[in-house]
């Protein structure tokens, strides 16, 4: 509560004076007038209650989680972070998997089927991705990774997959995903948050793990361009429905 942090802060204040500023007192001359001295521990006192108090919310606001939001498809959301997404369905030769997206009354719905490729005998996959090259915060580095909030009644193909893309190719010349598998995390009673950390994305084209894609560091994700959510990393076949609130970076 806030009684408790402000008896926490006097303690620390107390503490301070104890250590530190009862001894430096003693280094003043005794011909120094008690008005100076008072007014030289009023100022002191002062800076210290600003101190602790500053020091008291950065700590509250990185052990609470801070996050940036990256597209918002609720009804009360920022409208000019309801961005326009389309769905890319099996990139490979042959599949026939198919999936659709549809803004409804305060969510995103994404829905459609996995259908297993016959020539590799293997699930094929579906992803929702903004469409074209959009522009993405540029302070996305400060925070530790990216999370997508969707409802608990989503029938998802899990685990889920998050996919970056920034323009980059591997040093042999191979075109860069970025693909992140989330993990699921209860938020609320109605919905909850996959999550991926930046250090999770591994450099990946065609489903393959490229050795040598850069790594995605500062630099790579501020030249985000598009951001996807995908069924890839299931490695399943069947149905999905995913009822999708928004998209943020996060501080965990």
């Amino acid at each position: 509560s806030f009684q408790n942090r402000e008896t926490n802060e006097h303690i620390k204040i107390n503490k301070f004076q104890h250590l530190y500023w009862a001894p430096l007192s003693k280094l003043f001359d005794k011909t120094t007038s008690k008005r100076a001295k008072d007014m030289y521990s009023n100022l002191v006192y002062s800076l210290l209650v600003a101190l602790c108090v500053s020091t008291s919310m950065i700590s509250a606001s990185i052990s609470t989680g801070t996050k940036v939001a990256i597209a918002d498809f609720t009804q009360n959301g920022e409208p000019s972070l309801r961005r326009e997404m389309e769905t890319v369905n099996d990139p490979v030769m042959g599949g026939t998997s198919y999936s659709s997206q549809e803004q409804e009354h305060d969510f995103l719905l994404w829905s459609g089927k996995v259908n297993i490729v016959s020539f590799l005998h293997a699930p094929g996959f579906c992803i929702l991705m903004t469409a074209g090259e959009q522009n993405f915060p540029q302070n996305l580095a400060e925070f530790s990774g990216m999370s997508y909030v969707v409802s608990r009644s989503s029938n998802m193909l899990m685990p889920m997959s998050a996919e970056i893309h920034n323009g980059y190719v591997s040093s042999s010349g191979i075109p860069v995903v970025y693909v992140g598998v989330l993990e699921e995390r209860p938020l609320d009673d109605d919905k909850v948050e996959l999550y991926a950390s930046w250090s999770s994305f591994k450099g990946m084209f065609r489903g393959q793990h490229v050795s040598s894609a850069p790594p995605l560091n500062e630099e790579g994700l501020n030249q985000i361009n598009r951001v996807g959510l995908s069924t890839f990393s299931s490695h399943e076949a069947g149905e999905f429905r995913v009822e999708f609130f928004g998209m943020y970076a996060e501080q965990k």
